[in-house]
């Protein structure tokens, strides 16, 4: 088998761009195309030769890797592939390195098998830090003599690349391995922020942290992050990041597995881009850390539970009835209630969701809370604060329940508490 000589990269963002400088070290002619001129021109100062176009790319080729932005991205580049001569596509091998949907990449891997082009499914496990220095790790999947084909360039920007199997299984995989991410990364950013108020010193925390049992790649790369609050230039972007969590919740809807703790991490990162650090490392969910935090959930005798959230950020505009202090450092708000079945798979549904995430936005935003009219506002707050009660005197209380005929939804049981029974039951 040929050894390839000349390696297109279609894509120098944060991780193309550090996969064509390792393989242009590594002894490759390295050809590439980028849409944003700056990723071009940054490319070529690293040695890359950069082309006006995603064919020209290929066209120059031995073997062409693809690091991709969205499904747009990666149809686009497909289909100009495809339109290639024949003599300019004959047994070229496309890498795609991108993480994006199974459906996405089979739709285009089927545009490219008639074209004579094969594309493997190869999401890679890593860092944009990580990528600047090798350690990568690639989940490949689809045909094995194409794998082997591109092996020795891999190993120019890889640390390890792991045959799995049929197309599409390395996808799965890197999904699989994102959820830890998620959870790993959130993790960190929850014991730092315990630490830092416990009166730790933060570079002491990150360096015993990091070499114990707790320690995590996660907590490794994205602790000293945190610790110094320091958020970029991003290794992967929020927004980016946004993309990923999507995935990885229709994997599991599709395989119909609950992911409670995956879900937990959700409203923290969505936090975070509403308080504007989209563009921002994901170790920017340590800034939502300290936005927000559940104080607790109350049982009423009904079927649904309420839920509480509390801001370490004084809340004083806005509708104030009396008892509410303006001045004081934490505040409660009411968000909504749920049926007990809509967390069984660890997620909020419905308008429950809806109202959970437009808190988020405003608090993150800095605007006042608001609710509907004076009246639900008042009505709200005055269950909350007794919630609060509940949860500060840390005991679950109950309360009596109003009279079905008091109200109009069909159900089979009461639904809703009456405010000055709960009241009077957690003060009394």
């Amino acid at each position: 088998m040929a050894r390839v000589e000349t390696v297109g990269v279609i894509g120098l963002g944060i991780m193309g761009g550090a996969i064509a400088r390792n393989l242009v070290r590594d002894g490759y002619r390295v050809v590439g195309f980028d849409v944003d001129p700056g990723r071009s021109a940054e490319a070529q100062e690293a040695g890359v030769t950069t082309m006006k176009s995603a064919g020209a790319v290929a066209a120059a080729s031995d073997c062409v890797l693809t690091s991709l932005p969205s499904p747009e991205a990666l149809d686009h580049t497909a289909r100009a592939l495809a339109d290639l001569p024949e003599s300019e596509r004959q047994g070229l091998v496309v890498a795609e390195l991108s993480t994006l949907s199974l459906e996405c990449k089979v739709r285009n891997r089927d545009v490219l098998v008639d074209v004579d082009v094969v594309l493997l499914d190869c999401p890679l496990s890593g860092t944009g830090a990580q990528a600047v220095v090798g350690d990568l790790v690639i989940y490949a999947s689809g045909d094995a003599a194409a794998f082997a084909r591109c092996e020795d360039v891999f190993a120019g920007f890889a640390r390890a690349a792991r045959y799995l199997g049929e197309f599409g299984v390395g996808t799965k995989m890197k999904l699989v391995a994102n959820l830890l991410v998620a959870v790993h990364n959130v993790a960190a950013a929850e014991a730092i922020q315990l630490g830092v108020r416990a009166g730790l010193d933060p570079s002491t925390l990150c360096e015993v942290l990091g070499s114990g049992a707790g320690g995590s790649r996660m907590f490794e790369l994205r602790a000293p992050l945190m610790v110094n609050e320091k958020y970029e230039p991003a290794t992967m972007k929020l927004d980016v990041w946004k993309k990923d969590m999507t995935l990885i919740r229709e994997l599991a809807e599709s395989c119909g597995v609950a992911i409670p703790l995956f879900s937990a991490t959700e409203p923290l990162y969505e936090a975070a881009v509403a308080a504007g650090r989209g563009r921002e490392d994901t170790a920017a969910v340590y800034e939502a850390i300290g936005i927000v935090g559940t104080e607790g959930v109350v049982d009423i005798e009904d079927t649904h539970r309420d839920v509480i959230v509390v801001s370490e950020r004084p809340q004083g505009a806005g509708y104030q009835p009396k008892g509410f202090d303006a001045g004081a450092p934490r505040h409660v708000d009411f968000i909504g209630s749920y049926p007990p079945g809509d967390m069984a798979e660890g997620r909020l549904w419905g308008p429950m969701r809806d109202e959970t995430m437009t808190w988020f936005d405003r608090l993150a935003k800095g605007h006042a809370t608001h609710h509907a009219t004076a009246a639900d506002g008042h009505r709200n707050l005055m269950l909350t604060m007794a919630m609060d009660l509940s949860a500060r005197a840390v005991r679950r209380s109950s309360c009596p329940s109003t009279p079905k005929s008091s109200w109009s939804m069909n159900a089979p049981e009461p639904q809703f508490a009456t405010i000055g029974m709960a009241i009077a039951a957690l003060t009394r």
